[in-house]
């Protein structure tokens, strides 16, 4: 059988997605959101979130392939972090 590069990666890419970026549960609270439950969660666009890593701001997210997922421990810290105090 000839190796096939594309169809290896693809198969790997699957498999991690499946384990691993998917919208995740850990008990009740999630352990990833994907953009659009990120948008949800904080009323901004998907667009906005989109500009926000382009430019390099915002919260951490992990990108496999086109998928972009985010981490729900970097949601909270950037949540935290943006709290105001008076």
């Amino acid at each position: 059988m000839e190796w096939n590069g594309r169809s290896c990666i693809t198969g790997v890419l699957q498999s991690l997605e499946q384990e691993h970026f998917m919208t995740v549960t850990k008990g009740e609270e999630p352990v990833f959101l994907t953009t659009l439950e990120l948008a949800n969660r904080w009323k901004v666009s998907d667009r906005t979130l989109g500009g926000w890593r382009d430019k390099g701001i915002g919260p951490v997210y992990v990108k496999i392939g086109s998928r972009v997922r985010y981490r729900m421990d970097d949601i909270t810290r950037a949540e935290s972090a943006s709290r105001s105090f008076s």
